[in-house]
């Protein structure tokens, strides 16, 4: 039987944010196979003990070079990705797309999750350009490339021209267990507690960015009868100058709880505790949260655009970000047709069951193996 070795990019796997999630967790559930060896790939930084890759299932290896050379440096480096790492591959895998500065020996695997700088107007002319330019470089330097959604997939043919044969999907993943266990009353009085949550809320979770499509909420929100502004506060969990500019122009600030930082550990349980999740966003390349809240069990409102669709299934209530009655509707459906209501929470915990890191582990061995 023929060994394959395959070096796998662990950079990013101690840090934060949904990169971070992905090389994380898809790394440490990668399964063990009898002809596939896989070593782990790292650089030097004040906090990367081997110790904290002791989840991961195959041999690392940690260059003594910092990453900021690697990544960072305005030359290519005189020597190869393999010969620093000191590991021959017969694959390198990065899952992210930022690539080093070195000569690659063996094929490279990258990874383009979404291009939302390119398809919104979230940053600087500037900056689009130079993250259109280190795609680029990244496209011309791989052999193929991983995404996360037949969207996302879609979105590189028609934008970058790329043959669809190069392109495999990989879809994210969640703790299922964490978001589906059931919470005790004494830990739901502590999360309410510790984050202020009003008894009924209706919440966005995550950073402020154009694209997140939050002061449309705000706006429908504005619009709700009273008696369900009453009953259902709207909570956010970062504060930003637009939204705080929303709240005040729509005058709801009597209704919205912004609670700040969540601990990593309490976030399921903040899903959990909210009667309506809101992701209806301009575009994503995968939506994680879609998937948070259905496992939960969460009645969630997306975005019938983008890879929102594709994610959510039957199991969310798909509206046109772009209008405010169709978010201000689903809201007050939401929260007056049990029925309904409760037909959205069943066919989203059907829906959810398909994202897991093991799922998206084995897709991506099953990738190896067809490319090797």
């Amino acid at each position: 039987m023929t060994m394959n070795r395959v070096n796998i990019d662990l950079r990013q796997a101690l840090g934060f944010g949904g990169i971070a999630n992905f090389v994380r967790n898809l790394s440490c559930n990668l399964p063990t196979t009898e002809n596939i060896v896989f070593t782990g790939c790292t650089y030097l930084t004040r906090q990367n003990d081997s110790y904290k890759y002791e989840w991961f299932p195959g041999i690392i290896k940690r260059t003594i070079l910092p990453s900021k050379y690697f990544f960072y440096s305005k030359f290519k480096l005189p020597f190869t990705y393999e010969k620093w790492m000191r590991s021959k591959s017969d694959f390198n895998i990065f899952l992210s797309f930022t690539l080093p500065v070195v000569r690659f020996e063996a094929p490279l695997v990258s990874t383009i999750h979404d291009i939302i700088l390119l398809r919104t107007n979230s940053e600087p002319s500037a900056v689009v350009e130079e993250h259109k330019r280190i795609l680029n470089k990244t496209i011309e330097r791989s052999k193929y490339i991983l995404t996360v959604s037949q969207n996302s997939k879609q979105d590189l043919i028609d934008y970058f021209g790329l043959d669809e044969k190069i392109i495999h999907v990989i879809p994210n993943g969640i703790d299922q267990q964490a978001f589906r266990r059931c919470i005790t009353n004494a830990e739901e009085t502590r999360m309410r507690k510790k984050y202020r949550l009003p008894p009924k809320y209706i919440l966005n979770f995550g950073i402020y960015r154009n694209h997140k499509n939050i002061e449309r909420l705000i706006e429908a929100y504005s619009k709700l009868p009273h008696y369900i502004r009453n009953e259902y506060k709207l909570v956010l969990t970062k504060s930003h100058p637009a939204i705080d500019d929303a709240i005040i122009r729509y005058a709801i600030g009597d209704d919205v709880r912004i609670i700040g930082y969540v601990d990593e550990i309490d976030k399921p349980v903040i899903y959990k505790l909210a009667s309506i999740v809101y992701y209806a966003s301009l575009y994503e390349g995968f939506g994680v949260p879609v998937i948070e809240a259905q496992a939960a069990g969460v009645p969630v409102i997306t975005s019938n655009i983008s890879s929102l669709p594709e994610v959510a299934g039957e199991g969310g209530v798909l509206v046109d970000p772009y209008s405010t009655i169709e978010i201000e509707n689903a809201i007050e459906r939401l929260c007056e047709d049990n029925i309904y209501r409760s037909q959205i929470i069943d066919r989203g915990l059907i829906n959810s069951q398909q994202y897991t890191w093991d799922c998206a582990s084995q897709k991506l061995v099953q990738f190896i193996h067809q490319i090797m």
